[in-house]
């Protein structure tokens, strides 16, 4: 038999290995959904009131002029346009992007206070202050999921363990302490995303909350505060 040496004839191989990995993705999003519906009930309200309130600015035009409202609105844009991404990795058992994409999150939000305050330096890492400083501890432990720094949490996100068998997988595990601490954080988020939103709407469109979103964000941080979720706010 000919040894097979074109290329192309191989390059559909890892066909198998997708659908295997997006089928295990797909049951633990299911386990997710399961794992705590107060969470994703909160996550959904939340989500719901952004994207409520970021409706009712299309189409509206502002003066770009001033640098501080130019940063805040597209550091506002990045952060909806990367919403479903990570809420993807935080359900689909993908924890290590997830942890690097909610620490993306978290420096969103820190650039957006830094823009608001005028101290915004273009190509530097925004730094927490104020209120976000509370969030230097969490940061840290995000850096640590989401880097290859610590074996131990290396080997935790990529082994399995069944019936005595145990070993190295590229099959994504579920980790419902990992999920439920991820997606309140994200839903954490949106609720200090919320407050941001208001400042700079009011300030350029004098655009406040609908009775609508206060309704959904106000459940939502009920639900978070109720989960612990919210306890590093009080």
């Amino acid at each position: 038999m000919e040894k097979d040496e074109n290329p192309i004839h191989h390059a559909m191989d890892y066909l198998p290995f997708l659908e295997n990995h997006l089928k295990h993705r797909r049951e633990i999003r299911e386990k997710s959904k399961g794992s705590n519906k107060e969470l994703l009930t909160a996550h959904q309200l939340a989500f719901s009131a952004i994207i409520s309130y970021q409706n009712r600015i299309q189409g509206l035009r502002y003066e770009a002029v001033d640098l501080a409202i130019k940063g805040r609105m597209s550091l506002l844009a990045q952060f909806i346009q990367g919403i479903d991404l990570t809420e993807t990795a935080i359900s689909e058992g993908l924890y290590a992007n997830a942890a690097n994409l909610l620490k993306q999150e978290l420096e969103i939000i820190a650039a957006f206070d830094e823009h608001r305050d005028g101290i915004r330096l273009d190509g530097k890492t925004p730094r927490f202050k104020g209120m976000l400083a509370r969030f230097g501890r969490r940061y840290g432990e995000l850096n640590e999921i989401a880097h290859p720094t610590r074996q131990e949490i290396v080997e935790s996100l990529s082994t399995f363990s069944d019936k005595g068998r145990y070993g190295p997988t590229t099959i994504p595990q579920f980790n419902a302490e990992l999920y439920q601490i991820f997606y309140g954080t994200q839903a954490m988020f949106f609720i200090m995303l919320l407050g941001r939103m208001r400042s700079l709407f009011l300030e350029v469109f004098g655009l406040d909350y609908s009775e609508a979103e206060v309704r959904l964000a106000t459940s939502a941080l009920k639900i978070l505060i109720d989960q612990g979720t919210i306890e590093v706010l009080k």
